[in-house]
């Protein structure tokens, strides 16, 4: 009985050697990682990378390395992939996907592979993360979800919050084109920066109150009711020593009341991102008018209620002045705050507002102090302006 033919042992050997695979760190690079390249690579610099790679990788020079083949089969993979905008802008998006899920601590995530493909079948759109704090979500939502559909409607772009209890951050997926993904995150930000108190409300301001003031903040809360009640405006902590105010045409008086609780030592934050201190604020609302408008006669007593009770001291008194005539104090630095207060008083005629933070400063103890010293002839023309 004739034996079975055997096979060469080169033959056995090759159908028995396992596929040749590249290391996990290889494996599992990004195309992007494959040819050396930062998200942004431009075509140009996608195809010289390829290129280049091949140079390097080909089988041909590299006899010696057994994965050279499995190698340059990557680097061509990940220029199919790269190479065509359709597919990259496709890759790019579940790129973004995978980031965001690896963070909430999730394999995937079935509303965000619908996000990602629903976006990325629209030619020119583009899928972008951004990552915030978790106990931002539900104000970024808002009530009904009526937050997250005006953050929608300003920006024009689409966007997917997501969040999970493994996280302490929350991803955000945003898709449209690249302007529109940049105005949606700069409204996000916005948005956070407004809750945390480290920007001001359009239609309100932030009070920072100082260490000093702290042992306050429990009388401080216990007026914000009274304030919604009274006034009309809304109060809440946006961080330990901020307070937010806003939403009433009563805003100023608001802010006094809250002022003579903290002893009159809390900044103020405009929405201009100008931070001011009380007596630059009750200067600023009469100048720009921010409360109605009083008759002319009790212009004065109407601005009254806004300013400090205690008399400025020689460094406001300079501020104050400096503000008034839009100048620095650094300009003004070798000039007498008689000679300040002088021309302030004097604005009047070239339309500048006088108001009552800046008469309280031109006839401050301060002033009077330099003012005093001087001869008769040297004093005489504030004198004169003030009457």
């Amino acid at each position: 009985q004739a034996s079975p033919e055997k096979k060469p042992a080169a033959a056995s050997a090759a159908a028995e050697e396992p596929p040749k695979t590249l290391p996990p760190e290889e494996a599992q690079a990004s195309h992007y990682q494959a040819l050396g390249l930062q998200r942004g690579a431009t075509p140009t610099e996608v195809k010289k990378a390829y290129h280049s790679k091949c140079r390097v990788l080909h089988p041909d020079k590299n006899h010696h390395d057994p994965l050279a083949t499995v190698r340059f089969q990557r680097v061509a993979e990940a220029y199919q992939i790269l190479s065509n905008p359709q597919k990259r802008a496709q890759y790019d998006a579940t790129l973004v996907m995978q980031t965001a899920c690896a963070h909430l601590g999730v394999q995937s995530d079935p509303r965000a592979a619908a996000f990602v493909q629903r976006h990325c079948q629209i030619p020119g759109r583009e899928v972008q993360g951004m990552q915030v704090d978790a106990h931002h979500t539900m104000n970024l939502i808002g009530k009904n979800g009526m937050q997250l559909q005006q953050l929608k409607y300003q920006s024009g772009a689409d966007i997917l919050i997501l969040h999970t209890a493994l996280s302490q951050q929350a991803q955000i997926l945003i898709a449209g084109t690249a302007p529109v993904i940049a105005r949606a995150k700069q409204l996000i930000q916005g948005v956070i920066l407004e809750l945390n108190g480290s920007q001001a409300p359009k239609d309100g301001v932030v009070l920072i109150v100082p260490a000093a003031s702290a042992h306050k903040l429990p009388a401080v809360s216990q007026q914000f009711q009274a304030l919604w009640m009274q006034l009309g405006a809304t109060a809440r902590f946006a961080a330990p020593d901020r307070i937010t105010v806003q939403g009433s045409m009563r805003l100023p008086q608001a802010v006094v009341q809250l002022q003579w609780t903290l002893d009159w030592r809390a900044q103020i934050l405009l929405p201009t991102g100008q931070t001011l201190d009380p007596w630059g604020y009750a200067h600023y609302i009469e100048a720009v008018s921010v409360v109605g408008q009083a008759p002319v006669a009790g212009r004065g007593e109407a601005y009254q209620i806004f300013l400090p009770p205690a008399d400025p001291d020689p460094t406001t008194v300079r501020r104050i002045i400096c503000t008034a005539l839009s100048v620095t104090e650094e300009a003004e630095k070798g000039t007498s705050i008689v000679e300040l207060a002088t021309r302030a008083t004097n604005a009047h005629h070239s339309g500048r507002p006088v108001t009552q933070a800046l008469m309280r400063a031109c006839t401050s103890v301060a002033v009077h102090a330099e003012h005093s010293a001087l001869s008769s002839v040297a004093q005489a023309p504030l004198l004169c302006a003030l009457h």
